[in-house]
């Protein structure tokens, strides 16, 4: 009778199997759901599965941030624009200084960000509560004030003007009014028991999601599976106007608030509510539920929907006489005070608990999943999950946890690491046994003595005291800072006659075990910045972009930051000297 390839769709795409086990047909799949619900949840909505309701709600202020944070991405371009123009025009070369003008420029940069309340509050000074009542700006010659409890769009429209930018300025405000304008809307109200409903419970193309995401393997999805199969949640949420998942290349419902109702013959009650709370939502939802079921069932509730639901029985009941509602795998975001419900009319004796849960049951084979018996991120059993074992030493592995050698076995990460490398240059896996490594040792005594000689390196001081442990003494055997390269980026690179080959039938040519038993970068053959800048020694490549002007975001540096830099360089070079001392002591006879 109902078409569930969409959901038997949705499920494949977000599942993975072992090559061996094979998918469970989606009737037999959905057996649990079918009992659970025909309980007495397929009897209130009458033989549908998704029954809507069209309704007129005031937008709250999480659902005015949402629809103004819809509409700046919609306009980033102009966003950059803005950023751009208006930097250059004021002369702010930097707008992280600590200056009153740049931390105001800081502030009319992201105004985008203050467009709800519309109102200029500019920042506080530096280490102050001292806040810039007000500040000029000159832009391409006009005077331009920004002042706080100015509005924002008056005082961005009278920069707009000042750049030249007018016209790209007004569809700007246009589509903010429209967003501020559009408090009360009408929306689609959906009472749901279809299974993809309960699977796409926080999948959705409206830009949000939560724990129990399918796409996003959420940490509590198998919570999903139980709503699904538990005889007394229904999921509830606003249908987007706009916006339609795609499944099986067809749409769906995409859900702009979602909350699971928890519907039995003592109370009725909302659970937290996605992406945003709203109390009037939630009501119109548990007062429909209740419309329901008093004309299917004759059950009947409060009159008032209570906002502070727990709080509510603790008033009418006591501590020692409501109800406690726990879960299985599924989250538990019950007895908060932001849940909402009703009791029945008559609630003299209430349960003293409600388990909510369904079975949970592996999406692929479809058998049942006892408690405790997996992790709830895992909407597969274990003998179906997708799990790797180490091609070396056997280990089980999840998904996220497997690594691959350069022929595409997979291993676990010490595996890895024993038998493989990473190109500093190019990102490719290589053997190990093939890899060339630039090995670059540091010297804590040698890069004191440096930083006595050098009292002003006030910078470089710092770095040492902070990263003690990160050098050596020279009498310590341990690394500093080590990198490998593939053969095919030494020959790009012009290195291929600079590797040190170590021998391991001449050991004359052995080198301490420091630098590996592999091929070493010879440190007297290569260019020193192109070796530090590959094994990415802190600062050296920041401050060789400092000395050509190349950093980013500057046309220009000052004298003092070049000289800061230079002290930098002239630190490494240091470091580099002594590596190369050792290198050419470190032979074994």
């Amino acid at each position: 009778m109902f078409d569930f390839s969409q959901f038997d769709a949705y499920r494949h795409e977000n599942t993975h199997t072992r090559g061996h086990r094979d998918y469970c047909s989606v009737e037999h799949l959905l057996r649990f759901w079918r009992e659970a619900k025909s309980e007495y949840l397929a009897d209130l909505f009458d033989g549908q599965l998704i029954l809507e309701r069209s309704f007129e709600y005031n937008r709250n202020r999480d659902e005015l941030d949402r629809a103004m944070s819809d509409m700046v991405r919609e306009h980033r371009a102009f966003l950059r624009l803005f950023e751009d123009k208006f930097l250059e025009a004021a002369q702010v070369n930097d707008m992280y200084d600590d200056d009153d003008k740049s931390r105001v420029a800081r502030y009319i940069c992201n105004f985008a960000n203050y467009l709800v309340n519309n109102e200029v509050c500019l920042p506080n000074r530096y280490h102050t509560y001292d806040s810039i009542k007000s500040f000029t700006f000159e832009l391409n010659g006009k005077k331009v004030p920004v002042q706080n409890g100015q509005k924002m769009t008056r005082a961005i429209g009278a920069i707009c003007r000042a750049l030249g930018l007018e016209e790209e300025w007004e569809k700007f405000r246009i589509a903010h009014s429209l967003v501020l304008n559009q408090k009360k809307i009408k929306g689609t109200l959906c009472l749901s028991i279809h299974p993809l409903d309960y699977a796409t419970a926080s999948d959705n193309d409206n830009g949000w999601s939560s724990c129990m995401s399918w796409r996003e393997e959420g940490c509590y999805r198998m919570g999903t599976v139980e709503m699904m199969n538990s005889p007394m949640v229904i999921c509830s949420y606003v249908k987007s106007d706009k916006a339609a998942m795609e499944i099986d290349g067809r749409p769906w419902n995409s859900k702009k608030w979602r909350a699971w109702v928890i519907v039995t013959k003592d109370a009725i009650c909302t659970n937290r509510q996605y992406p945003y709370h709203s109390d009037e939502i939630a009501i119109e939802v548990i007062k429909w539920v209740k419309e329901l079921c008093g004309q299917k069932f004759g059950w009947h509730y409060d009159e008032e929907v209570h906002t502070d639901f727990y709080g509510y029985m603790d008033e009418v009941m006591g501590d020692s006489n409501h109800i406690e509602y726990c879960t299985n795998y599924m989250y538990n975001d019950m007895g908060d005070t932001d849940i909402l419900g009703v009791l029945r009319a008559d609630h003299k004796h209430l349960p003293g608990h409600i388990n909510f849960s369904g079975k949970a049951e592996c999406m692929v084979c479809g058998e049942e999943i006892g408690i405790n018996d997996q992790e709830a991120s895992c909407l597969e059993c274990r003998d179906c999950y997708s799990e790797y074992s180490c091609s070396r030493c056997g280990a089980e592995l999840d998904e996220d946890e497997v690594y691959y050698d350069p022929d595409g076995e997979a291993l676990c990460y010490d595996c890895w690491q024993e038998r493989c490398a990473e190109c500093v240059d190019c990102g490719e896996t290589i053997w190990q046994d093939y890899a060339i490594r630039i090995s670059f040792p540091t010297f804590r005594e040698r890069a004191e003595e440096w930083v006595k000689n050098h009292p002003e390196a006030i910078d470089v001081k710092r770095f040492v005291e902070k990263r003690g442990t990160w050098f050596h003494s020279e009498m310590q055997d341990q690394y500093g800072e080590e990198k490998v390269i593939c053969d095919n980026c030494l020959y790009r690179n012009g290195w291929s006659d600079h590797v040190y080959d170590i021998d391991f039938e001449d050991d004359d040519k052995m080198k301490r075990a420091r630098y590996g038993e592999m091929r070493v970068l010879d440190p007297n053959k290569v260019d020193k910045d192109a070796y530090l800048e590959h094994v990415e020694v802190p600062y050296f490549s920041r401050a060789k972009r400092i000395l050509d002007d190349s950093y980013p975001w500057r046309d220009s540096n000052t004298e003092e930051e070049k000289a800061n830099a230079k002290m930098w360089i002239d630190f490494w070079y240091d470091q580099y000297e002594k590596f190369t001392e050792e290198f050419n002591a470190a032979e074994i006879a």
